[in-house]
Parts: structure tokens; C-alpha cells; sequence
């Protein structure tokens, strides 16, 4: 898949055999929201194996696809289960590890962004979510930064990044 077009996602999504019981995306942002709007099509399982750790994309049930011309969110499968390979992670390019890291100190913001919504009456807040958000922001900031390369730090990106999204 090198496409998030969602006019060639449609057919994909119901080309697939009827049989099928879950699939599997692997790669980057482009991969992982073209397959997981395809299972949400379809209503299958959907296994996230993401070799780049640039943003909670590979977790989150949005995908960020081109709708009519233009780049939008639109619902799509959770993650069923997610397989993050730290080797294939650490031998991405390193700007998608620094864009990684801004998704997660981002989150600091967002949650207040969510809040000021809720109280102009545009928005719900969700304390789970918020509670997620918050321990996974903590949790990633709070941790010495030796080496971004080191599997310790890959590791902990990772499951913030994965917290954050659900």
C-alpha cells in the first residue's frame, strides 16, 4: 500500500477475500492508516507493526486519509494488537524518532486545548483518556534522555506514544 487515498482504499478493502480474518500493517504512517481503515471497512481485526515510531498514529482508531482532495481523520479499526520490532524502530531515519518524542511532549498541550473546549461547551472531556494521556506524557518526560538509540528510551516512546493514542 503507498496510498491514503481514500477512493483506492474502498476497492482494497473489499477485494480481500472473504475469508479473511484479520490483517496485518507494516510499516509506516501511510501503511498503518490504509490498512487499519480497511479493517474498519470490513470490520476485521487489525495487527499494527510499525516501523517507525514518528506519532501514536499506529495505535490510535483514526486514520489520516485524502478525502476529496483533502487530508482528513476519519474513524478506522483499533489496534487488535500491536508488534513493535525496537531494531526496525531505531534503524528509521532519527527524524522519526524527534517527531516521536514532539507527538508526546504535544500532548501536554492537547489536553489543555481539550479542556478549554469542554468548558466553551464544544467538547466532552474524557477523564480516562485524560488520566492516559497525562501518565504517559509523565511517565516519557520524566525519563533521563542519554541516548535516543538506546532500546530503554525506544521502548518507553513507544508505549507513551501507544497509551497516548488509544
Amino acid at each position: 500500500l503507498d496510498t491514503v487515498d481514500i477512493d483506492d482504499i474502498m476497492p482494497m478493502a473489499f477485494g480481500l477475500s472473504n475469508d479473511t480474518q484479520a490483517v496485518i500493517g507494516i510499516g509506516g504512517g501511510k501503511v498503518i492508516d490504509a490498512t487499519k481503515y480497511m479493517c474498519f471497512l470490513r470490520k476485521l481485526p487489525f495487527i499494527s507493526v510499525p516501523t517507525s515510531a514518528s506519532s501514536d498514529g499506529f495505535c490510535s482508531s483514526t486514520a489520516s486519509l485524502i478525502v476529496n482532495g483533502r487530508r482528513s481523520s476519519v474513524p478506522a479499526t483499533l489496534a487488535y494488537g500491536i508488534i513493535v520490532d525496537t531494531d526496525a524502530i531505531k534503524s528509521a531515519p532519527q527524524k522519526f524518532i524527534f517527531s516521536g518524542m514532539g507527538d508526546m511532549v504535544a500532548k501536554i498541550t492537547a489536553i489543555y486545548d481539550w479542556q478549554f473546549e469542554a468548558e466553551k461547551g464544544f467538547s466532552t472531556i474524557n477523564d480516562t483518556s485524560v488520566m492516559l494521556a497525562k501518565n504517559a506524557v509523565n511517565s516519557f518526560v520524566r525519563m533521563p534522555l542519554e541516548s535516543i538509540s538506546r532500546d530503554v528510551f525506544i521502548r518507553e516512546l513507544v508505549n507513551g506514544l501507544t497509551v497516548s493514542g488509544l
